[in-house]
Parts: structure tokens; C-alpha cells; sequence
């Protein structure tokens, strides 16, 4: 958190862990794709396929959002509706940087450096990546009982099937079939 762009990374890895978006998704959100629906903050995102998906957003995540919007205005950038939401905190190929010059997307490898980064510290080993984050949303959400096809629907996947690939829950013997089989329950002993 005391880091230069702390506050950015923190907003960045909450984002991508408690949506589900993809790293491009991401990159190209704007100020004016978060807002509020009744009583929900959401984020509007453009995602693959050209589909526009409406993602609500914890309220940890709307938390760390603020912070990340206060911090940006507290260094002179606070975020207009047009302007890129995640923009870098220099510029090495300008020697003296204006706003002007920060108001661009970030880079891919930096959404990939800023991952590897916190996984390091968090001693996180293996292969891990910006998807590991929509991998991991999917997977706790099915693990947390919620339907694949509402899951598949909020992360925008074509087909159930597609997000069947990210099931990673272990199927427990107290749910097996077996024990629910309606025609049984007819027969007497």
C-alpha cells in the first residue's frame, strides 16, 4: 500500500479477482463505465465477441475503487468520464510528463507485471497469470453452489461448456446420483 502505485494495484487486482474480466476487459474500461443501477455499483464492460457485459461489483471492490479514485485525484489526475480508468503512473519516454501524456490504457505486461508482482510477495509459485484471476472467480462461484449457466452468463462465455472447463470442484461422494434416485424411493422392501 505505500508503494507509488499501490493504490492502483490493489484496485487492479480486486477488479480482476472479484469480476471475472479479462485482462483486455480491463485495460480498456473508462471512467464512465462505473456507475450505479439502483442500488448496485456496476462496471460496463466490452468484452469479447462484442458483447457488453454489466458486472455488479463487491462492496469491498467499490471500496478500493474510491481509494484508488481519491488517490489518483490527490496526484493532480482525477478521472473525467472519458478518460482511461487504470492509466500508468509515468511515462519513461517522456522526460517531463504531463496528464496528458498519462492518459492512456495500460500496457498489457504491465496487468501482467502487476500480477507477478503480488503473487511473489504473496509467495504465490507456479503458473499464474492475469486469466488465473477469472479462473479463480469462476471456479469460487461454482464452488460457492452458484448456477454454471449464470456463471457462464456473467462472464460472458457462448456456452456452459466453456465454463465447465473451469470446474475444478471435487465431486463429493454425499452428492452422488446414487443417492437420489426417485424410483427407489417406490420400491418396498
Amino acid at each position: 500500500p505505500d508503494s507509488p502505485s499501490g493504490p492502483m494495484h490493489r484496485a487492479v487486482l480486486y477488479i480482476l479477482f472479484t469480476t471475472g474480466i479479462r485482462k483486455s476487459e480491463l485495460i480498456y474500461l473508462k471512467r464512465k463505465d462505473f456507475f450505479q443501477i439502483g442500488q448496485h455499483q456496476v462496471i460496463q464492460v466490452n468484452a469479447k465477441g462484442g458483447k457488453i457485459l454489466t458486472k455488479v461489483l463487491h462492496p469491498q471492490c467499490v471500496e478500493i475503487i474510491e481509494e484508488y479514485m481519491n488517490w489518483m485525484a490527490q496526484c493532480g489526475r482525477s478521472l473525467e468520464a472519458e478518460d482511461w480508468f487504470f492509466q500508468p503512473t509515468k511515462n519513461p519516454n517522456v522526460k517531463t510528463c504531463t496528464e496528458k501524456d498519462l492518459n492512456k490504457p495500460l500496457r498489457p505486461s504491465s496487468i501482467d507485471y502487476i500480477i507477478k508482482l503480488h503473487c511473489q510477495k504473496a509467495r504465490v509459485y507456479g503458473r499464474y497469470s492475469p486469466h488465473s484471476a477469472r479462473a479463480s472467480y469462476i471456479g469460487s462461484a461454482l464452488e460457492a453452489g452458484q448456477e454454471i449457466w449464470k456463471v457462464s452468463r456473467d462472464v460472458g462465455h457462448s456456452s456452459v461448456k466453456t465454463t465447465e472447463i473451469y470446474n475444478k470442484r471435487r465431486q463429493k461422494l454425499e452428492d452422488s446420483p446414487a443417492y437420489n434416485l426417485g424410483f427407489l424411493d417406490k420400491v418396498k422392501k
